[in-house]
């Protein structure tokens, strides 16, 4: 690649602390250039700690003609907002999981990066592990046979809290969204099909009115189960 990938950062979350900024920093195809967040304090302390030159608010990073991509790390209730702000004005768009709430929502956002030709990802980085490639390459070669059914789980041993987003349903908190969409994935990513029944339960945190806990099932062509 002739020309490095300019990314724009918007959410200072734990996640883009962890990973993101330092595999783009450790990337021969792409360079950090403004980290974004709600408070400018937080972003000049997430600059400072990363050597980046740019920082200020979301905003401040849509605006920024030198930015090529953006990656998404807010609540999973506020991606459809900043996901069409940032297709508005041309910018690619890596999106933390889930890309937003709803199908309709999901839809809208789809919509925008279309009609102003803006590519968007949605951030299963465990698709790209090493591990999952050589469970596809068993996969492909049939060396274990036929997939007639893909079990999985998936726990995150979190506290609730009233400071924790995924706690909030207004920000789009919830098991489904924020765990459950792994499972999803990893099905139809096993399936190599899309579902033609899926079966839901979830069970509620009566507190905080969210979903913490749930079963999927789900039918693929050829009788085949997750």
């Amino acid at each position: 690649m002739d020309k490095k990938l300019k990314f724009g950062i918007i959410g200072c979350s734990s996640i883009s602390e962890r990973s993101m900024i330092p595999a783009i920093q450790k990337s021969d195809s792409a360079e950090l250039v403004m980290i974004g967040s709600r408070s400018e304090t937080k972003a000049q302390e997430f600059a400072k700690k990363f050597g980046c030159d740019k920082f200020g608010t979301y905003e401040n990073v849509l605006d920024d003609d030198t930015i090529d991509a953006v990656y998404i790390s807010t609540p999973i209730g506020t991606h459809e907002e900043w996901s069409t702000k940032a297709a508005e004005v041309g910018k690619h768009i890596l999106c933390e999981k889930s890309i937003s709430t709803s199908l309709k929502s999901i839809k809208k956002v789809i919509s925008v990066c279309k009609k102003n030709n803006v590519s968007i990802m949605e951030g299963f980085s465990y698709r790209f592990h090493p591990q999952q490639k050589e469970v596809e390459r068993i996969l492909n070669q049939k060396r274990i046979g036929e997939i007639r059914n893909f079990s999985s789980c998936f726990l995150l041993p979190i506290l609730p809290s009233a400071n924790n987003f995924r706690f909030n349903k207004k920000l789009g908190g919830g098991i489904l969204n924020d765990v459950c969409c792994y499972i999803i994935n990893a099905s139809r990513l096993t399936m190599k099909d899309e579902p033609i029944s899926v079966m839901c339960k979830l069970f509620k945190n009566k507190k905080f009115n969210i979903d913490n806990n749930g079963i999927v099932s789900m039918m693929f062509p050829g009788n085949r189960t997750t």
